[in-house]
């Protein structure tokens, strides 16, 4: 997947995954999978609307964290830097 060559190259410490569509079940496995399949430990966040139902589910596959939204500004940061940390 070109996603993880580019992480691998730009030296990223994060993804953020704003999916439109409800393609959030779909895309984060599969950028996941890619991640991992690269051998590149960087940590997926998800915006946006997520059904409850699906928290679970992307929490399992690995997202580091799920932002809803009009998530306050602290929340985001809070959730950045805590994905980050885990990943040091």
């Amino acid at each position: 997947m070109r996603l993880s060559y580019t992480a691998a190259t730009a030296c990223l410490s994060l993804l953020l995954l704003l999916p439109v569509a409800a393609g959030h079940l779909a895309l984060a496995p599969s950028m996941l999978d890619a991640l991992d399949d690269a051998d590149l430990d960087i940590p997926l966040i998800i915006g946006g609307i997520i059904p409850d139902a699906d928290i679970p589910v992307l929490e399992g596959a690995g997202v580091a964290a799920i932002l809803g939204p009009g998530a306050p500004a602290e929340e985001v940061v809070t959730a950045v830097r805590n994905a980050v940390a885990a990943r040091t």
